[in-house]
């Protein structure tokens, strides 16, 4: 079992090697996958939040992996679409990790950066592989998606994003590529806290609700006004968490402040629980106001 990762474990490097593969990947995926990718990981908070991308104070500490959802709707696709989507994988210099169908590794600057291919069929629970069903019922090579409850959601609210970057081979490229929205991505996040409690997840879901345009109560709108605001996934996750965020004592600020307060003072632990606490009250005051909770 992997070690909990620590704050001081990321850094704009890494991010950066993950913002190269990811655009990488954009660029070469192919159709009818480039349309029906969304960014769902800890590389979110960088475009959703203006200045999360800084290396100030109040910059997201980014991520080391990607994770991006793949929409099942293909249409009257066949599973030639997704032998493409194996072979455009290989092609932009991708490996299968440790024979993986569902996680996919490339060195940058020596070091291997993973991308995980997520999805959800509705089938049963989160946390196994499937293979999508496709017509006519060829197979789909080696590939697989790790089922991910309501990750689908992200497609069906989400933002463009358009950069320049410098893809694995050193090539200047602008990509333009969907991001999960406010809503969707809080849901997530939320839901996959509470299935396996990082403190990573929490962290990166109080940053987004804290510095997103309008801050707690600018995310509570942002939620509200989602076309997926009345998806019981989300209302379900959302309303699950707040029990984590009931007193200072509770699971929600004790992994936020162990996170980013780590070794530090008893005094800046209880700061940051009490902070993490003011910030989770003021989002769900507002959510309550527009009677989402």
């Amino acid at each position: 079992m992997a070690a909990t990762k620590r704050f001081e474990d990321y850094s704009e490097q890494s991010t950066l090697r993950c913002e190269r593969v990811l655009a990488t990947v954009v660029r070469c995926i192919g159709a009818p996958w480039r349309d029906r990718l969304c960014v769902v990981g800890g590389l979110v908070p960088r475009y959703l939040v203006p200045g999360a991308a800084s290396s100030a104070a109040t910059g997201h500490i980014g991520t080391t992996d990607i994770d991006v959802a793949l929409s099942l709707a293909v249409g009257g696709a066949d599973a030639s679409a997704y032998a493409t989507l194996e072979k455009n994988l290989k092609r932009a210099g991708l490996d299968r990790l440790e024979s993986q169908s569902w996680r996919w590794t490339v060195k940058v600057d020596g070091l291997p950066i993973v991308v995980e291919l997520l999805g959800d069929d509705g089938a049963g629970e989160g946390g196994v592989l499937f293979r999508p069903k496709v017509k006519p019922p060829a197979g789909v090579g080696g590939l697989a998606l790790l089922r991910v409850r309501g990750v689908e959601l992200a497609n069906a609210d989400s933002i463009r994003v358009s950069r320049e970057v410098r893809l694995v081979d050193g090539a200047l490229a602008v990509v333009e590529f969907k991001v999960a929205n406010i809503c969707p991505y809080l849901a997530l996040k939320a839901d996959v806290y509470l299935d396996r409690r990082e403190p990573k997840d929490v962290y990166d879901l109080l940053y987004v609700v804290r510095r997103c345009s309008g801050g707690p109560a600018g995310a509570a709108e942002s939620v509200a006004a989602s076309p997926i605001a009345s998806d019981p996934f989300v209302r379900e996750a959302l309303s699950r968490l707040d029990a984590d965020f009931q007193s200072v004592n509770r699971a929600g600020p004790r992994d936020h402040a162990a996170f980013v307060a780590g070794a530090m003072s008893a005094t800046a632990s209880a700061g940051a629980r009490e902070d993490a606490l003011l910030t989770w009250r003021q989002f769900r005051e507002r959510l309550r106001e527009s009677d989402f909770m």
